[in-house]
């Protein structure tokens, strides 16, 4: 069998009474449902932002296109890639 290891905790084991101190289950219970709580709402909130991100990502692609097609009817040169041309402190970075 598998010895199992004793926990050090800050919760006393024994009283002065030298009576045993159980663990305050309801403490516990709600311990573990407010953390369940709040991974669900984090969980929530990072659904909502990648279906955003895929959201602004589809508007950055149809934002291209139309400036592409319209360098295109106009015929000027495509304008240079932000960051390329720089030096490096003066790229912008978000």
């Amino acid at each position: 069998m598998a010895k199992f290891r004793r926990i050090n905790t800050t919760v006393p084991q024994r009283t002065l009474g030298s009576r045993k101190v159980q663990a305050p289950t309801h403490a516990i219970y709600l311990r573990m449902s407010f953390l369940a709580m709040e991974r669900r709402r984090r969980q929530v909130e990072v659904d909502n932002m990648q279906a955003r991100l895929v959201l602004l990502r589809k508007r950055i692609s149809v934002i291209d296109k139309e400036l592409e097609t319209l360098i295109a009817t106009v015929g000027i040169p495509t304008p240079p890639v932000k960051g390329s041309s720089l030096p490096p402190g003066l790229a912008i970075r978000y």
